[in-house]
């Protein structure tokens, strides 16, 4: 079964379709979030779904103080098995915010500190940042995704125990390239960060991460029912905390 651990589900054109597809397709999606009220209002969408499964997710960029929101995400942090996004953004698009981010990520992973979850993070231009905090809330597995910080950093991801997940779109750039080549393979899982990542101009979906799993498959000489098999056991130890 292929594993496409972080999509933006509710961002495509037609979710329902896209749910469908995967359902038909026999692919296990991990469907992000932006905001804890916007995984309440995919829980009944996704309550019959066999292989799609909603994230409780407060995206650094959406970061709020909103006493709802954060109430919302404690409700929910002991009762799902999956979380994501959360994080830090400290690009340009963040700057404005780092202080708010910094108090909902600190909430959030306090949340999370007694409940064994599957963690998909954003941390652009955060990176030392977010793994920090993972160690302070002793949170010691959790999956970067879409990571494009430096190496030092990457190798101190790694040495934690943490995944880091490769989209479709990170094959076409030398960095990406470059950290497939030094992420070693029980720490590797697969994304597709659709929409929002593309390849060849077109939105990444989730039967696009079999791309992923080719590009691993070609590095590590191993077939692509080995990869399949190794992917999904990756994915069971990120999920244990």
């Amino acid at each position: 079964m292929l594993i496409d651990t972080h999509c933006h589900i509710d961002r495509f054109p037609a979710p329902e379709a896209l749910v469908n597809e995967c359902e038909s397709a026999n692919i296990k999606v991990i469907a992000v979030t932006n905001l804890p009220s916007h995984y309440e209002m995919a829980l009944p969408h996704l309550a019959n779904s066999e292989h799609v499964f909603p994230a409780l997710g407060f995206h650094p960029l959406s970061a709020t103080s909103n006493p709802t929101e954060l109430r919302t995400f404690r409700k929910y942090a002991g009762q799902t098995k999956y979380i994501g996004e959360i994080g830090l953004d400290f690009s340009k698009a963040g700057s404005p915010t780092h202080q708010q981010q910094e108090e909902v990520f600190d909430y959030v992973l306090s949340a999370l500190r007694e409940s064994p979850s599957f963690i998909t993070l954003h941390s652009r231009g955060a990176e030392k940042e977010v793994l920090e905090g993972l160690q302070h809330h002793d949170i010691s597995r959790a999956c970067f995704h879409w990571y494009s910080g430096g190496i030092r950093v990457l190798e101190d991801i790694v040495s934690a125990g943490h995944f880091i997940s490769i989209n479709p779109a990170m094959l076409d750039t030398q960095k990406g390239k470059r950290i497939l080549e030094i992420v070693p393979l029980p720490h590797l899982l697969a994304e597709s960060d659709g929409p929002y990542a593309k390849r060849n101009r077109k939105p990444c979906a989730p039967l696009g991460v079999m791309d992923v799993y080719q590009a691993i498959a070609v590095k590590h000489q191993l077939g692509l029912g080995e990869v399949d098999y190794i992917l999904e056991e990756n994915f069971k130890r990120a999920s244990k905390n």
